[in-house]
């Protein structure tokens, strides 16, 4: 195997595990939104206009940028947000599902989610 086609091989291979990663972490931070009532169904067992599919694309777009990458939240991290308290973590969710227009792609209303800005709110 040539020198380059180790490389390509090797970077493949680590895009690979990045994407696996965040695909893991996206779903982890799905199912913390789920048992808050905040996606799919609320506290009260009610049908949620706010689905787990819409939450993973609108957290997507913050992450890479809807349409293009200029449009990813600057410093925008779903470790961070995973790693929020409840209210940090709610505060983030339901900013960005107020706030993002999914017809530009863009974040409206001033909003910055708090895992963009490196807030240390922790759990626990």
């Amino acid at each position: 195997m040539s020198k380059h086609t180790a490389k390509a091989k090797a970077s493949a291979m680590a895009k690979a595990e990045k994407r696996d990663t965040t695909v893991a972490t996206l779903g982890r931070i799905i199912e913390r939104a789920r048992k808050l009532g905040l996606v799919d169904l609320d506290r009260d067992g009610n049908p949620h206009w706010y689905t787990a599919e819409t939450m993973g694309i609108d957290l997507s777009a913050c992450l890479y940028g809807a349409f293009r990458a200029e449009q990813a939240v600057p410093g925008f991290s779903l470790e961070r947000l995973e790693a929020f308290d409840d209210f940090s973590f709610l505060h983030d969710v339901t900013g960005i599902a107020r706030h993002l227009n999914r017809e530009t792609g863009e974040m409206g209303g001033h909003f910055t989610p708090r895992c963009a800005r490196g807030n240390a709110a922790k759990k626990g």
